[in-house]
């Protein structure tokens, strides 16, 4: 094996070391990736945003909620099951207070950054 295929394949394991802790988390359900506690909260919505990120050929979308209880993300996707995360961003108005069902918790360091998962939505 030449000297960068030595680099490249040391930066991989590197890489896949930080990796173990995070996934470990979410196989044991520790809150990240929205394995962990479900919890109902009652939040006043303070703003929306839309989070569109992209890796090569694959983009993804993630609507994101900021209220006075800290940042949540809604999200459609199989670990949650929820295939209606526009609908519910679409019925959150800032200012206005309600009752969210949400589970996990924030996760966010040099490679992740994730928010506890918004799952139901009451006025």
């Amino acid at each position: 094996m030449n000297r960068d295929a030595k680099i490249v394949a040391g930066a991989v394991v590197v890489v896949l070391f930080c990796m173990l802790p995070y996934g470990c988390g979410q196989m044991l359900g520790d809150g990240s990736w929205g394995g962990g506690e479900h919890r109902t909260i009652r939040a006043t919505v303070q703003s929306k945003h839309v989070d569109v990120g992209s890796a090569g050929k694959t983009s993804s979308t993630s609507y994101m909620v900021t209220t006075d209880k800290g940042t949540f993300e809604i999200e459609n996707g199989w670990i949650m099951s929820i295939w209606n995360a526009d609908e519910m961003y679409g019925r959150l108005e800032v200012g206005k207070t309600y009752t969210l069902d949400v589970q996990g918790d924030q996760l966010t360091n040099f490679m992740f950054q994730q928010y506890p998962f918004v799952t139901g939505v009451r006025p």
